[in-house]
């Protein structure tokens, strides 16, 4: 039996610029400090694209959103600077987010 791995998807909007792709692994670190590394492996999240100097996205595996988004808003400082996040959206596909951010720039 082959069974297809879903995923849901964030939209997260940080209170300052960040670059996600450099900051991945600070942002992971402070995540897994929360969630704990067991539940942390099993979420298995990924920064997936950035929209905007404040807006991207991570992947998460489904089921696991709820958590990932609680653990998102006790993070508090990344790479020794104080930023906070926040979640706008959570959907089953990166195409539906995108469209979101797209109306949020009008």
């Amino acid at each position: 039996m082959i069974l297809k791995r879903k995923y849901r998807y964030v939209l997260v909007l940080a209170s300052g610029d960040i670059d996600a792709a450099s900051a991945g692994n600070s942002i992971g670190a402070e995540l897994m400090r929360f969630m704990g590394e067991l539940e942390y492996s099993e979420a298995n999240p990924r920064i997936v694209a950035q929209y905007t100097p404040r807006l991207f996205v991570i992947k998460v595996n489904r089921g696991f959103e709820d958590r990932l988004v609680l653990s998102l808003s006790f993070v508090k400082h990344v790479q020794g600077r104080a930023i906070g996040f926040s979640t706008l959206k959570t959907s089953g596909t990166i195409k539906s987010l995108l469209l979101y951010a797209q109306k949020m720039k009008d």
